[in-house]
């Protein structure tokens, strides 16, 4: 997530971040720079995250993803989408942590270009065990061999750039390894 970079360079202090992140939000209440209020309130929802505190951190990041699409803010679209991916994953919601991991890839999309996401079951041994097969196929400008090698790594930033020049943390694959 976006912001955790934030939450860490506090020594770990995830109290004393969320009172950093709720001092802002209280601050930016009449605000009209949307974007920095987005920021805060995914990064209140990270800190929330860290500390399990799943359903309030996925109300924080819908409350970022509905202004960050009032306002077209994409950066803050993707956030969140990232957000609540990281948060329906770990409530073992499968089918909505699809759906935003598949919305935060159009950041890496050319415009007018689709991604189709798919998740099936695959069972196994008479039904006592089973595995998820999740594919992606997307229209975008691929990878080369290189990035294929580093891609699952953590915090690996990959040569191919998100579409629209944002930023990125080079999470988004390493956390699919370990689901």
């Amino acid at each position: 997530m976006y912001h955790l970079g934030n939450v860490e360079e506090l020594k770990g202090n995830l109290k004393e971040a969320e009172g950093y992140f709720r001092r802002g939000l209280k601050l930016l209440e009449n605000a009209t720079d949307k974007y920095i209020i987005c920021s805060h309130l995914s990064g209140l929802a990270d800190v929330l995250y860290k500390t399990g505190r799943l359903s309030k951190a996925i109300k924080h990041y819908q409350k970022a993803l509905k202004l960050g699409e009032e306002s077209s803010a994409k950066e803050s679209i993707y956030e969140a989408h990232e957000g609540l991916y990281h948060c329906y994953k770990k409530q073992k919601n499968y089918a909505k942590a699809l759906y935003h991991h598949e919305c935060f890839l159009k950041k890496y999309s050319p415009k007018g270009k689709g991604i189709l996401a798919r998740a099936g079951l695959i069972q196994k041994n008479q039904a006592t065990t089973a595995e998820v097969l999740i594919t992606i196929k997307d229209e975008g400008l691929g990878m080369t061999q290189e990035d294929i090698a580093k891609a699952f790594g953590k915090f690996q930033k990959l040569s191919a750039r998100p579409t629209a020049g944002e930023s990125s943390t080079g999470l988004g694959l390493s956390s699919l390894k370990k689901s």
